[in-house]
């Protein structure tokens, strides 16, 4: 099975904003570590989706993410 990750329009505008706020109030090496840190979180979200709860519109939820993430 292949899968594949889609961000829609409105949360990429939202995250390329949060990106932008970050850059504002933090240091440009914590914005790329906060950055990483998604893209990790994405990962695992690709690599262990099914951990995720299906809820009845066929959006995951409830992701188990464990702290050493």
């Amino acid at each position: 099975m292949v899968l594949e990750i889609v961000w829609t329009p409105e949360v990429d505008r939202e995250f390329d904003r949060i990106i932008e706020y970050l850059l504002t109030e933090w240091s440009e090496k914590e914005v790329i570590q906060f950055v990483l840190y998604i893209d990790r979180i994405i990962d695992h979200i690709f690599q262990y989706h099914r951990m995720f709860c299906k809820q009845v519109s066929g959006m995951f939820t409830k992701p188990w993410l464990p702290s050493a993430i």
